[in-house]
């Protein structure tokens, strides 16, 4: 019983890990418009695994992106700790949006180039 317990706990934490990586796919298809046909079935993909998953925000996340692919629904099955490696779920507890990161970090890019900007004007 204990190794099919711990075979069982193994699949769900690589499904969690399977689940990241296409998440990280689907964002990196984004940046490509050349495969931008290819998204809205990754997306319900990734919707139906959050579903399943139990992962609120990402079902939301995709809803926002894809709203005819995806539809808004409340994940309202208890996650049982028993079953889900609460490690795996931690890194999961809100989507990455790649356009917001990459403002974000565009953002600070300037504000540096304009602040050494200043800083060389002023001497």
């Amino acid at each position: 019983m204990s190794t099919v317990y711990h075979g069982i706990k193994s699949l769900q934490v690589q499904t969690v890990v399977m689940y990241v990586g296409t998440c990280c796919l689907l964002q990196d298809l984004k940046l490509n418009m050349l495969l931008a046909e290819s998204l809205p079935l990754l997306a319900q993909l990734l919707h139906q695994l959050a579903c399943d998953l139990q992962l609120q925000e990402y079902v939301l996340h995709y809803w926002k992106d894809f709203p005819f692919h995806c539809p808004l629904v409340t994940c309202s099955l208890v996650r049982h700790v028993a079953c889900c490696p609460s490690i795996a779920f931690s890194i999961l507890v809100f989507p990455v949006h790649v356009y917001s990161t990459i403002s974000q970090l565009l953002l600070k890019l300037i504000i540096t180039v304009v602040s050494d900007l200043c800083s060389v004007i002023t001497f």
